[in-house]
């Protein structure tokens, strides 16, 4: 649970979800089922992440809007963005915002 919405949240949240994903990479490539690959698949998906979902639980808003409790983000193209046809980049990295939680109310 997020307490304080500071100037560096959405930093945070990067940095957090980063060391998230290094830390599955990491575990993803000495795991049973990637070294049961043969030698060229391992070369072919050493670069692959896995995918990284980070759940944000805060006790103040962090959306713009204050008729949603919970949102998803991703990463997008903005020439995609402006030209009004906008899906995720990668969907291996998401990050969802929840506010609300416990009974809290928005103020």
């Amino acid at each position: 649970m997020q307490n304080k919405v500071h100037s560096f949240f959405y930093d945070r949240m990067l940095l957090y979800n980063s060391y998230l994903t290094l830390r599955g990479k990491y575990e993803f490539n000495r795991s049973p089922y990637f070294l049961g690959l043969s030698d060229e698949e391992r070369k072919y998906r050493y670069y692959e992440l896995p995918e990284t979902v980070s759940i944000w639980l805060c006790n103040e808003s962090i959306l713009k809007s204050k008729d949603i409790y919970k949102d998803v983000w991703s990463t997008y193209s903005e020439h995609d963005v402006e030209s009004g046809n906008a899906l995720p980049i990668s969907r291996k990295n998401r990050y969802i915002d929840a506010y609300g939680v416990r009974g809290c109310t928005r103020s």
